[in-house]
């Protein structure tokens, strides 16, 4: 059972570090047409925008969901696969941390990308809670670190529904920082709060990984340890 507590309390200082950094754009870009709108019909917008991108995150909860089950048919496959993933996790935590140009080299910038274009200022032009909606559904394809982490973590969950539950959370958890970025534009975060979000965020996800690491192992030695006792049986 995976702490999701852990894991929404991670992505909401993770995301108050990074997602304001990265899909930022995007949020300002539309929170510049909702320009005349009322407060609350903004925040209406907002939260179909974010819908948006908890339907993505969800679906590729999804699947990572349905690939982790196929993992874990084999213990011993499960345990090498939970090492790795632990180890790829401390890593993209020290990258993250402390290297986060490294990191943005492996989010490559879509935005850019022509097709992205069309589809993203064809729907900001559609305008509604259903433009805005698909607008988040774009931005959930957007390639981040954060949801290569997260999309690992519902890897590691080990069943479908897990899978969902932990790209739900960090849909929701990542809610927050966006909401408040969309409804004040141009707010930014104080270099200092933003240094004590990472140092927060580092702890828990190098946690994270060495938990997928110590799961591995232990599944590894138990499945030694029947092996074993199959021997002596025989």
């Amino acid at each position: 059972m995976l702490d999701y507590f852990a894991i929404f309390t991670m992505a909401l200082l993770m995301s108050f570090s990074h997602c304001v950094g990265m899909c930022g754009g995007i949020v300002v870009a539309y929170s510049m047409k909702l320009g005349q709108m009322s407060f609350y019909k903004k925040i209406y917008m907002h939260l179909f925008y974010n819908f948006g991108r908890l339907s993505m995150y969800i679906l590729i909860g999804l699947v990572c969901g349905i690939l982790g089950q196929k993992i874990s048919v084999s213990a011993q496959v499960s345990g090498y696969f939970l090492i790795l993933l632990g180890v790829l996790m401390i890593l993209f935590a020290v990258f993250f941390v402390f290297y986060p140009k490294v990191l943005a080299k492996l989010e490559p910038n879509i935005s850019q990308n022509q097709i992205f274009k069309k589809l993203f200022s064809y729907f900001l032009h559609y305008g509604g809670g259903v433009g805005i909606y698909f607008l988040g559904i774009l931005n959930g394809l957007l390639p981040c670190g954060m949801i290569y982490y997260f999309a690992s973590l519902a890897l590691s969950a080990g069943g479908v529904f897990d899978g969902m539950a932990v790209m739900a959370v960090f849909g929701i958890a990542t809610m927050l920082p966006l909401m408040i970025l969309g409804v004040f534009v141009g707010f930014g975060i104080s270099g200092i709060y933003k240094k004590l979000f990472l140092c927060l965020s580092f702890i828990f996800m190098m946690g994270f990984g060495m938990m997928n690491i110590y799961k591995g192992v232990q599944k590894l030695n138990t499945q030694n340890h029947q092996e074993h006792h199959m021997h002596h049986h025989h």
